[in-house]
């Protein structure tokens, strides 16, 4: 975190607990949850946000990221080393896309919503959080 989004968090939200953001975005995506659900965590990573486990919510979780502790990461049914850009997954898979401060990492944005959109089955929803 920087120095600046630490202070304003210090100054602005004292009453808020450490990774209130996360909670926040948890809460936005448990709205539109149901347990029948499939889900793809777009850069999942090694599952060390604990409010990015939806694992026991959903029928099926599952997430891909660069980094090679994604098969470990134990909020995850399936974790697949990938690039964004083409996600190893059949089309019309998950039900629920959702991404935790990953698109400022995105090198080819269009591709990666493209991908995103194969993979979601209709009527299914994709949530971002921003970055800090």
């Amino acid at each position: 975190m920087s120095r600046i989004t630490h202070w304003m968090d210090r100054a602005w939200y004292p009453n808020h607990a450490k990774n209130w953001d996360d909670q926040l975005f948890r809460e936005a995506v448990l709205r539109n949850l149901k347990p029948e659900m499939t889900m793809l965590d777009l850069g999942a990573g090694a599952g060390i946000v604990n409010q990015m486990n939806f694992r026991e919510l959903a029928s099926r979780v599952c997430g891909v990221d660069l980094d090679p502790r994604v098969v470990d990461n134990p909020f995850l049914d399936e974790g697949r080393v990938s690039d964004a850009g083409e996600i190893p997954f059949p089309d019309e898979s998950f039900d629920i896309v959702f991404s935790d401060n990953v698109l400022e990492h995105l090198e080819i944005p269009d591709q990666v919503f493209r991908e995103v959109a194969r993979v979601l089955k209709e009527g299914g929803g994709i949530h971002v959080q921003n970055p800090e």
